[in-house]
């Protein structure tokens, strides 16, 4: 009976200590607000560091935040550090096909709301302007842009119109565009002239000229239909 009771008791210990564990590691989190700033030295040299803001309902302490980096254009992130006050978190990763996971433990004694900044560099070839970026796994939870990227690049360079984020002009080496969520990649166009014609301007173009074209086929084809009537009466 003794041993029974003794067994009952190491049981429900064991359960309400792994109930807590999972409720540690299983805090929901969304993203508050995310300031990103990319500079671009004009020759495929890019600096990025990424402010993000999590919150959350209770304790972060043991939490890993999961990140996901996007292998594209065979871009790898160089001199790469998570911070939380200045100090260095740990981090591991998980390799796949298309992407790289990150996943960054939280320190002790965090609650609540977690304020981090990833730091890191990449070089891409000539002409390629894509920027992968990290992408936390907590979505912003709201239907406000509660993303800010500001790009930079060398002066004498314009940022260009076909690029993404969609920009509404293009007339100067810096620009800041709001996003709702962190995107996987930015890809700002720059030269040292404006393009006019940028990918958007053809599309635009190409979908006028192919409605004009089938306009008038139309018409032709009614003026054909009309005539062909005339002759038979």
């Amino acid at each position: 009976m003794k041993n029974l009771i003794i067994m009952a008791f190491l049981f429900l210990s064991f359960g309400i200590w792994n109930t807590n564990v999972l409720a540690v590691d299983n805090v929901p989190k969304s993203l508050d607000k995310s300031i990103v700033n990319i500079v671009s030295d004009g020759s495929g040299n890019y600096k990025i560091n990424q402010q993000i803001f999590l919150t959350g309902s209770g304790n972060f302490s043991g939490n890993q935040i999961e990140h996901t980096f996007s292998k594209l254009k065979n871009i790898e992130p160089t001199n790469l550090q998570f911070l939380y006050q200045e100090n260095e978190l740990d981090f591991t990763t998980e390799e796949s096909s298309t992407l790289v996971r990150y996943y960054v433990q939280i320190p002790e004694g965090v609650s609540d709301a977690f304020e981090y900044e990833v730091e890191y560099a990449i070089s891409v070839d000539e002409n390629i302007f894509i920027t992968p970026l990290f992408v936390p796994t907590h979505p912003a939870a709201g239907q406000e842009n509660a993303v800010t990227i500001n790009f930079e690049t060398t002066a004498g360079n314009i940022v260009q119109r076909n690029s993404f984020p969609v920009l509404k002009k293009a007339e100067d080496n810096s620009v800041t565009s709001y996003l709702m969520n962190i995107p996987s990649h930015v890809n700002y166009v720059y030269g040292s002239e404006r393009n006019i014609f940028n990918l958007f301007n053809i599309v635009s173009w190409s979908s006028i000229i192919i409605l004009l074209s089938i306009v008038a086929i139309w018409i032709r084809s009614e003026v054909k239909s009309n005539n062909l009537e005339g002759v038979n009466k």
